[in-house]
């Protein structure tokens, strides 16, 4: 199961979901390498200051993006926001993109968090700045059902987001700071802002709770 989260610096909704979820006994880890200009340990400290209090005590922060083959310890991976290019760069240079495949395979839950929810999806040229990347750069891991998606959505970011879902021919999951979406069998929006989808031919569609 993944969850999405639209990003926020402060326990979200969707921060509760996914902590409910989690086997206690085994380990959260936490990925921070989308970020380019915090040093690693604040973000870590950061993240424990969210989980901790949800009650998950075993966190690790795997910085080092190497394969690894012990999941069956791993309660949950949680991609942290930042830089979306770079994440998806040093994801895919070290071959950890196939850890995330094979994780997503044996059903470990996987958390996205901005930046982390958006490489998770078909496209990331849905994030700021990234609409002229080549296809080649911009391909995110298609874990939920061939959407992108797109983080700290505001109506400010429509037209960007319209142009972007037309280029990319994807539908784009449009998330707000503080909500987020679980992606199952279904779409389930989570929070009190409205989740939509921005479709290709510049359709809107809000995801019903």
């Amino acid at each position: 199961m993944i969850y999405l989260s639209g990003g926020g610096n402060h326990v979200s909704p969707i921060d509760y979901k996914f902590a409910e979820i989690l086997d206690r006994s085994k380990t959260l880890v936490y990925i921070p390498n989308a970020l380019t200009d915090i040093a690693y340990t604040k973000a870590l400290e950061w993240f424990k200051s969210i989980f901790v209090p949800l009650g998950i005590k075993n966190i690790e922060m795997w910085d080092n993006l190497s394969p690894r083959t012990a999941l069956q310890e791993v309660a949950g991976i949680y991609l942290g926001g930042g830089k979306t290019a770079h994440l998806l760069n040093q994801i895919k240079t070290s071959g950890f993109d196939n850890v995330l495949l094979e994780a997503f395979k044996k059903d470990v839950p996987m958390y996205g968090g901005s930046a982390g929810a958006i490489i998770l999806g078909k496209d990331i040229r849905t994030a700021p700045g990234a609409l002229d990347l080549p296809e080649t750069d911009s391909l995110g891991l298609n874990l939920y059902k061939g959407y992108s998606a797109t983080c700290h959505y505001s109506t400010a970011s429509e037209t960007r987001i319209k142009i972007a879902s037309r280029k990319i021919n994807s539908a784009v999951l449009c998330i707000p700071e503080d909500c987020g979406i679980i992606c199952s069998k279904e779409l389930i929006p989570v929070g009190r802002m409205t989740v939509q989808v921005i479709f290709p031919n510049g359709s809107i569609k809000e995801i019903k709770k």
